[in-house]
């Protein structure tokens, strides 16, 4: 329901032919206190450590910044660990 209101978006990062799925990028809604969004990402297992996962770590929070209306957006897994996202309050 978050995604055809246009409330969160995730974005598929494919090969260049298309045909093989390599990670995935997620914008949500706050889940946590203390943000107005929180962003999230990954690559998969065999691109770990690749420039691919370097490259999309360099970009998504480029992105987020240039591109999106938010101000206090959260990067997790990048700026938090997930273990401190999830022992974070509600937001109110």
């Amino acid at each position: 329901m978050e995604i055809a209101a246009h409330q969160s978006f995730d974005y598929a990062l494919f090969d260049d032919a298309e045909t093989e799925l390599l990670g995935c990028v997620y914008i949500d809604p706050p889940e946590r206190a203390g943000a107005d969004a929180e962003v999230s990402w990954w690559v998969v297992d065999d691109r770990v450590g690749t420039p691919l996962e370097r490259d999309l770590d360099a970009l998504v929070p480029r992105w987020i910044a240039e591109d999106w209306p938010f101000e206090h957006p959260r990067m997790i897994g990048h700026d938090i660990t997930w273990q401190d996202w999830i022992a974070l309050p509600p937001p109110r």
